[in-house]
């Protein structure tokens, strides 16, 4: 996969996506705040979240879309519940959920920003927010995770460098001697 294709992809600006992105955020925070790292998450809580942020922020369409959009943001949830969720040494402090992204912060002051991406397999990972984001994060921030819920290997980490990098096994990542100044394997233009 090519940068290019990871910059612009056809889901960029599709407003049903940003919705779902959205939604999907909102989902992801009640679980993080209801449910104790390492606890899993059941279907019964997911279609609960889902069926609580979808009478509180509704969907925009008719009510066909609906049915498939529950489901759809049930199973987005629980991917991120089970490959992205991180553990008890990160604490979830902020979620911008017009902008879908997700502020988490170690015990140690390091911040990490998740974007839990709905689209397509080929959507765009990296949007011109993101790579602002990453940017303006400060000095604690690790990266902005690029997550891709619908195909978790194609989730990549975006350094405050504008870097696009593997994903990390977040649970093996050593805070302490993290160096982001490392050599970029891609970089990444914001427009």
């Amino acid at each position: 996969m090519t940068t290019r294709q990871l910059v612009d992809g056809p889901d960029l600006g599709d407003p049903w996506v940003a919705v779902l992105d959205s939604r999907v955020t909102e989902v992801i925070t009640q679980m993080c705040q209801a449910h104790q790292p390492g606890q899993a998450w059941t279907a019964r809580q997911l279609f609960a979240a889902v069926a609580a942020t979808i009478s509180h922020r509704g969907l925009p369409g008719g009510n066909g879309r609906h049915g498939a959009a529950r489901q759809r943001l049930v199973c987005l949830a629980a991917v991120y519940g089970r490959y992205f969720r991180p553990d008890a040494a990160w604490t979830l402090t902020d979620a911008d959920l017009g902008a879908g992204v997700l502020t988490w912060t170690h015990r140690c002051g390091t911040r990490l920003l998740d974007a839990p991406r709905t689209g397509h397999t080929s959507a765009a990972l990296v949007t011109p927010g993101a790579t602002a984001a990453a940017r303006a994060g400060g000095p604690r921030l690790a990266g902005v995770r690029l997550l891709a819920l619908t195909a978790p290997l194609r989730s990549a980490l975006l350094t405050p460098r504008g870097q696009l990098e593997p994903l990390p096994d977040l649970h093996s990542l050593d805070l302490h001697s993290l160096d982001l100044n490392l050599p970029a394997t891609t970089q990444l233009v914001a427009s």
